[in-house]
C-alpha cells in the first residue's frame, strides 16, 4: 500500500508554494509520492486565466525534477464543475489499494471556516 497525496488546484499560475506544500506534506505524513490535479472548473473561484491545457503544463513542467510528484488529467476531462469529493471517489476506485491523504492550502481550507461559503459550492 502506498501513502498517495492528492493537491487540486487551478495552478493559475504553477508557482514554488505548491511545491513547498507537497514538500510539507511529504514529510509530515511520511507520503510515497503526491499528484497533482488541476480543477476544470473551480466552483468556488472565478474561472482561470490560463487554458485548462496550459494549466496542465505548468504542472508538468514545475515537477519535472521531482520523481515523487505526478500529474493527473481526471479532473480536465470530467465534464462540469470540479468537486474534490468526485475525484477523491475516483481516486479510490483507481487506486484502491492506497491510502488517499488530502493536501489543502490555506486559500482552499479557510473556505471550511465559512459555512457560507462552503454551502454555495457544494454539489
Amino acid at each position: 500500500m502506498n501513502k498517495l497525496g492528492l493537491l487540486g488546484g487551478t495552478f493559475d499560475p504553477f508557482h514554488f508554494g505548491h511545491l513547498a506544500a507537497a514538500d510539507a506534506a511529504m514529510d509530515c505524513a511520511d507520503l510515497d509520492r503526491v499528484v497533482f490535479i488541476p480543477a476544470a472548473q473551480p466552483p468556488h473561484r472565478p474561472p482561470a486565466i490560463a487554458s485548462p491545457q496550459q494549466r496542465l503544463e505548468m504542472c508538468r513542467l514545475g515537477i519535472e525534477d521531482e520523481p515523487r510528484f505526478e500529474v493527473s488529467e481526471m479532473e480536465l476531462k470530467r465534464e462540469g464543475p470540479s468537486y474534490t469529493v468526485d475525484t477523491l471517489e475516483e481516486m479510490r476506485r483507481s487506486q484502491p489499494q492506497d491510502q488517499l491523504f488530502l493536501i489543502l492550502g490555506w486559500d482552499a481550507a479557510r473556505l471550511f471556516s465559512d459555512p457560507m461559503t462552503y454551502a454555495s459550492w457544494r454539489r
